[in-house]
């Protein structure tokens, strides 16, 4: 991650950036509101609490590139040639009073699960996931594979960690 997004992250949790809050308690301006609906300016109803910012699309532009980015890395991912691993994992028991070895344990990635994946992305469009399940619900992303009938879908709520609560109860009203 770059500085500067290092930077601007740590300084949006800390609430010190120069929010029209902010500035305004500085004393470099006179308005601690936000331009565009009126109401106090934070920083947090800058990141996710702008009714205007909402209606006019801004937030859903951001998720869509976090979910365009997510989409690229998942489609390198899915493509990915994966050895099958068949091998049955042996269980160890150890005699009471007795000290058993310590085994590393290995670190598991859903996709290994099967092969052939299938992925959609719902980025600009609504789409229907017809092949893996009926939903009235939108997924952001959708991964699947019919040779072990897996489906795994992702939503992202990407609201600021104070109004998550919000922004998933407005996610979920979505159709």
């Amino acid at each position: 991650m770059e500085p500067f997004r290092i930077s601007f992250m740590l300084r949006s949790v800390y609430d010190t950036l120069p929010s029209p809050s902010n500035l305004h308690q500085w004393g470099l301006i006179e308005e601690p509101s936000c331009k565009l609906c009126g109401e106090r300016g934070t920083m947090a109803h800058i990141l996710s609490g702008c009714k205007v910012a909402l209606t006019q699309g801004r937030y859903r532009w951001r998720h869509d590139k976090v979910q365009k980015h997510l989409a690229e890395i998942l489609d390198i991912e899915r493509i990915k040639k994966r050895p099958s691993k068949t091998e049955a994992k042996q269980i160890r028991f150890v005699r009471e009073g007795d000290t058993g070895h310590a085994t590393k344990s290995q670190q598991h990635f859903i996709l290994d699960k099967g092969s052939e994946w299938n992925m959609r992305a719902d980025i600009g469009k609504k789409l229907v996931f017809s092949e893996c399940v009926q939903t009235t619900l939108r997924p952001d992303i959708v991964v699947w594979t019919s040779s072990k009938i897996s489906c795994n879908r992702t939503d992202s709520s990407l609201g600021r960690e104070m109004k998550r609560h919000t922004s998933g109860r407005r996610k979920s009203k979505q159709s």
